[in-house]
């Protein structure tokens, strides 16, 4: 998120304890910055399961990023 909103701090209008409180009890997800591709943000928010087994591992966010890099390569030629 911190990479396609140009280092913005997440959450940067609450304090910690306020940041914590909408996500965990509200389940609110950090929007998609303006030019974030959705299938990134699409992983960003699997990314940010309640539940931590429901996460993607590490070796299919890497396969997922892999995917969405060719495609875009492809796409321009």
């Amino acid at each position: 998120w911190e990479v396609f909103s140009r280092g913005r701090m997440p959450y940067e209008q609450w304090s910690n304890a306020q940041a914590r409180e909408h996500v965990l009890r509200a389940g609110y997800h950090l929007p998609r910055p303006p030019r974030c591709p959705r299938a990134v943000y699409a992983l960003m928010c699997d990314c940010w399961h309640d539940e931590p087994g429901a996460r993607p591992a590490f070796a299919t966010i890497f396969a997922r990023l892999d995917t969405l890099a060719a495609a875009r390569i492809k796409a321009k030629k």
